[in-house]
């Protein structure tokens, strides 16, 4: 049953609210899914018919999780309409695939136009970027008399690789459906166009001719699955997933590059409530004695991310729905782009230096390698994990 809590379990009232929240979109997307829609995917995407000179594609969700931002379009689902003989856009969340003419695997500031209806007030609005795997901002929609108005919004270090929904470029939503305790404001909007400006056009590197490859290996020298990210030192940029990444199934879709948290925030919270099922109830000594060995033995920052080290540090981009002009270009991403892997790996590179990162949970310290390889060269790299505290299952 949605929202149903197992008994003796504590939850706070936001996170009930907003799984009782979620699981009411997914239920009623179910039940009222039209056609083109499958009925067994939790986000309920559909294809619509609408395209534009920078759109190939464009799909309407009724739950969006991409690129830091998650939306729920409760009272309607995405479509096409006709207003005043133009076909435009009208719902709570879309997602658009850009067209590689305008832009395909860049490492540049793109300006994304929107033409929308003013009466949304407030725009939220992710994109596929290098380093951080999730961007989301908010942006303010200037209230004017006119019908639509257009927001030109720079999108820092755009990607457009086709990891978001469907192989999509960047989404969009109306503020009233934000996934998030306190979301105010319309919960439909009107697009009528969208279009992506590039101005420095610079190119990313295509000559692929090095090769990294990665033998994965345990504690006691067998191969084993972890999660690995390989990132240009001098950039951050990371390399997109090869032939050799483990396919996971996120939603109904199959992806091999997927977004990692970073946090400490995050990997904090995580930590907590590890804790919390290890720690013995109604026994004040025992509880006591307990938190303390537990904090004797924190590994510290050895199993936790990295702390940031690439010379592209000063341009990443903070990863939360924020205000413009509002982030923290200095702190690390709260989500990095990786890949599974299992025992072995292997991706083509351009030729130069790279920072191989690999994990495998909390029980075992991260390893970090750096590597440089040339042109038409292979650089083979072992990687054997270490483990720290082997917890209770």
């Amino acid at each position: 049953m949605f929202g149903s809590v197992p008994k003796g379990t504590s939850v706070d009232r936001q996170t009930f609210d907003l799984a009782g929240r979620a699981g009411f979109c997914v239920l009623s997307a179910l039940v009222t899914a039209p056609l083109g829609i499958n009925p067994n995917d939790p986000q309920a995407i559909q294809e619509l018919p609408w395209r534009s000179d920078s759109v190939r594609r464009t799909f309407a969700p009724r739950y969006l999780h991409a690129f830091g931002l998650r939306a729920v379009a409760l009272r309607r689902a995405g479509r096409v309409v006709e207003t005043d003989g133009m076909v435009v856009l009208e719902g709570g969340a879309f997602a658009f695939d850009i067209a590689e003419d305008a832009g395909s695997d860049l490492d540049e500031t793109v300006e994304l136009a929107l033409v929308v209806d003013p009466a949304v007030g407030r725009l939220l609005v992710g994109w596929d970027a290098n380093v951080a795997a999730e961007n989301a901002i908010s942006v303010e929609v200037p209230a004017e008399d006119e019908p639509w108005v257009t927001v030109a919004i720079p999108l820092e270090r755009a990607r457009f690789a086709g990891r978001g929904p469907r192989g999509t470029d960047v989404v969009v939503a109306a503020p009233g459906c934000e996934y998030a305790e306190g979301a105010a404001g319309p919960d439909v909007m009107r697009i009528r166009d969208v279009s992506v400006r590039r101005h420095a056009r610079a190119e990313a590197a295509e000559n692929r001719t090095a090769r990294i490859e990665l033998t994965l290996l345990d504690e006691h020298g067998a191969p084993t699955a972890a999660r690995v990210g390989i990132y240009d030192v001098e950039s951050g940029r990371e390399v997109l997933a090869g032939a050799d990444a483990v396919p996971i199934v996120r939603y109904l879709e199959v992806v091999r590059d997927v977004a990692v948290p970073t946090s400490g925030k995050a990997l904090a919270q995580h930590a907590a409530r590890l804790a919390a099922a290890r720690l013995p109830r109604r026994r004040p000594v025992k509880l006591i004695s307990t938190a303390a060995r537990m904090v004797r033995e924190m590994p510290g920052g050895e199993t936790a991310w990295p702390s940031p080290s690439l010379a592209g540090v000063g341009r990443r981009l903070a990863a939360r729905v924020r205000d413009r002009g509002s982030e923290d270009r200095g702190s690390l991403p709260a989500s990095r782009w990786m890949v599974y892997a299992s025992g072995r790996y292997g991706v083509s590179v351009p030729p130069g230096a790279y920072e191989v990162i690999a994990t495998r949970g909390s029980e075992y310290r991260h390893l970090r390698r750096r590597v440089e390889v040339a042109e038409s060269a292979m650089a083979h790299v072992e990687l054997r994990f270490e483990r720290w505290r082997d917890l209770p299952a």
